[in-house]
């Protein structure tokens, strides 16, 4: 069984966007919600509660979604991002290389 068996899922390109570790692990990806428009964390893999960015709009409805990481089929370099750090803030960059 592969990661797209273990569904529901998306793929890291559909995110538009993904945060990885020291060692290369995806640990962050943009929000597939065009209500969220944020960084969300992974949690085994999946998307962490949050809620959205529009007023009113409440709990993110992707939350708990698997997410493939399809790097090694796809040719876009768009996604990437340098190392996230240990901060809970996905926007803390006070300990990268």
């Amino acid at each position: 069984m592969n990661d797209k068996d273990n569904g529901p899922w998306i793929t890291l390109t559909q995110c538009g966007g993904g945060g990885f570790d020291a060692d290369g692990a995806l640990v962050q990806v943009l929000c597939v919600s065009r209500f969220c428009l944020k960084w969300v964390p992974l949690i085994e893999g999946r998307i962490a509660p949050h809620t959205t960015a529009v007023s009113g709009a409440g709990r993110c409805p992707w939350i708990g979604t698997r997410v493939v990481d399809d790097r090694a089929d796809s040719d876009s370099r768009l996604y990437y991002t340098e190392p996230v750090g240990d901060s809970d803030d996905p926007y803390d960059t006070t300990d990268l290389p």
